[in-house]
């Protein structure tokens, strides 16, 4: 029997149902599930997992300590995605068929404001300046885009052109956000000095973690760790009045205007032409940017229709038939069975009666 590199039928379906079948039984997994939001507490320096997720099992406590990112400073709001956890436990080594990830975004809120004091009629009086609130410091100046960042010749106008390649997006488009305490460091050029930039990540992603060292005649002068946040100049939708829940959405009810956004919630907005004739999945009110979650979308698939299952398994694309046992628009997780199986799995509606299931991650 001859052998040119490629698999035969009967190991692909072997393959694939088995991958299905452990996907089904990750039921009795311990469980990562992200919170929907959490407030900083006073001094943190960096945030955990412990301190986004509820952890449930003796291998999900087990990555209570993991790393996922540093805290910021003042009172940014941010969010954590479900994709930022996911990389930090593949690096981590988890375990994918005993441990489940669920959630989707952690908002970050800051430490609460500190309390007001009694009046000041009520407090002892106090001459030495020891005693008086330290003045408040200006903010950071808003950061040029990055097409004015990548001209300079130091780490920053390094890491920007790394990031902004590994985005492919316009660099006019783009401006990126780092912490404050990095400044130093980022300024740093000088005559014969190299910049070596290692990603500790995905380099598309809300938050970017690098390693960043600065060679000199053939040695290390410095290594540090810094992160940046992507912001992209974003076309939205803004409503002018309130949408009842089910009210068909009219050109004339919008406005068109300019934000800057994580990459994320950039990806999630939709502009005045995607969102004409789209009905309301939940009461809108004015002022409100619209997002596609924010719209009723068509269903793809519904319970019992025959789909076409796209099973991803690394460069391989096989098909598997299989019944719905729920629901679905596009971009939502459907239930499925295999044809004459009692097991279920979940993969994405994306087209009609077509469902992808993404194995390799």
């Amino acid at each position: 029997m001859k052998h040119n590199g490629s698999t035969s039928p009967g190991v692909l379906v072997v393959v694939i149902t088995a991958s299905i079948g452990a996907l089904a039984g990750r039921a009795g997994a311990d469980e990562v599930t992200l919170k929907s939001s959490v407030r900083l507490p006073a001094g943190a320096t960096h945030l955990y997992l412990s301190d986004i997720a509820l952890l449930t099992g003796p291998r999900a406590e087990r990555h209570g300590q993991l790393l996922i990112a540093p805290a910021p400073l003042g009172s940014e709001v941010f969010q954590i995605t479900v994709g930022e956890v996911r990389r930090a436990l593949d690096a981590a080594g988890v375990h994918w068929g005993k441990i489940q990830l669920n959630g989707a975004t952690v908002v970050i809120r800051p430490p609460p404001a500190r309390r007001p004091g009694p009046p000041l009629a009520m407090t002892a009086a106090s001459i030495e300046g020891s005693d008086l609130p330290a003045p408040l410091t200006d903010r950071p100046a808003t950061p040029p885009t990055a097409d004015l960042q990548m001209q300079r010749s130091d780490i920053r106008g390094a890491v920007t052109q790394r990031v902004v390649e590994a985005l492919g997006v316009n660099p006019a488009e783009v401006r990126l956000l780092f912490d404050h305490r990095d400044s130093l460091f980022l300024d740093t050029a000088g005559q014969g000095l190299q910049f070596e930039i290692q990603p500790l990540g995905n380099l598309t992603s809300d938050r970017i973690h690098l390693s960043v060292r600065t060679w000199k005649e053939g040695r290390v002068q410095e290594t540090r760790f810094v992160s940046v946040r992507p912001m992209i100049r974003t076309d939205v939708a803004v409503l002018g009045v309130d949408i009842p829940r089910g009210r068909e959405i009219k050109g004339e009810n919008l406005l068109s205007e300019q934000r800057w956004l994580s990459l994320s919630l950039s990806e999630s907005m939709i502009a005045i032409a995607q969102a004409t004739g789209r009905k309301a999945a939940r009461k809108l009110r004015a002022g409100q940017v619209i997002s596609r979650r924010d719209l009723k979308h068509p269903m793809l698939i519904k319970r019992g229709d025959r789909v076409m299952v796209q099973c991803l398994v690394g460069s391989l694309v096989i098909r598997v038939e299989a019944e719905a046992r729920s629901n679905a628009a596009e971009g939502e997780p459907v239930e499925l069975r295999k044809l004459g199986q009692r097991d279920t799995f979940f993969a994405i509606a994306s087209e009609t009666g077509l469902a992808t299931l993404d194995l390799t991650r």
